[in-house]
């Protein structure tokens, strides 16, 4: 087997263990020993768990980020296109599940590469995608919620009118 190969194989390998174990269940030793090699192989491709750990999470990453990308970038409607953005995330959910059982658990680097940090960074991306035009940013979205409202062409709640503010109705409702 190849170096290449090799290498293939032992994120092969890791990636469904990551997947069933997390992080933290997963040992070098059970990595090697599924792969048949001894331990030195693993460290001399990565440097460790930690190092092999990255390079499936940044492989992940990016298959997550392409399929979102993809959908975003066919002709479409704003509304459209953020639909097609959730339904490929839905899709990779759906059909990587080792890689979405990967990224949803916590990770020990620092806490970077989270699920919740994924998010951030498609968002980030997906306004890039979505242009520089400043009535499609998500953060606009949070200051007007007329603008999410037309965008997504919903009804607020009762007691809530469509720029944000509570109505006196809301305000009436006590909170528990």
């Amino acid at each position: 087997m190849t170096s290449a190969e090799r290498r293939e194989q032992l994120i092969a390998i890791s990636r469904g263990l990551f997947a069933s174990r997390g992080f933290e269940g997963t040992s070098v030793e059970e990595i090697a020993a599924s792969a048949m090699v001894s331990k030195p192989v693993v460290y001399e491709h990565f440097g460790g768990k930690e190092g092999l750990y990255a390079v499936v999470v940044d492989r992940e990453v990016r298959a997550l980020h392409d399929s979102v990308r993809a959908a975003l970038t066919q002709p479409a409607s704003p509304r459209q296109l953020i639909e097609l953005g959730a339904l490929a995330l839905l899709d990779y959910i759906d059909t990587q599940t080792d890689g979405f059982r990967i990224l949803a658990r916590d990770s020990p680097l620092g806490g970077s590469g989270g699920f919740a940090s994924i998010l951030n960074d498609i968002t980030a991306r997906v306004e890039d995608l979505l242009g520089n035009r400043t009535e499609w940013t998500f953060s606009n979205w949070q200051r007007n919620p007329k603008l999410a409202a037309d965008t997504f062409r919903f009804t607020p709640p009762a007691g809530v009118d469509v720029i944000g503010e509570p109505t006196e109705a809301a305000e009436a409702i006590p909170l528990q």
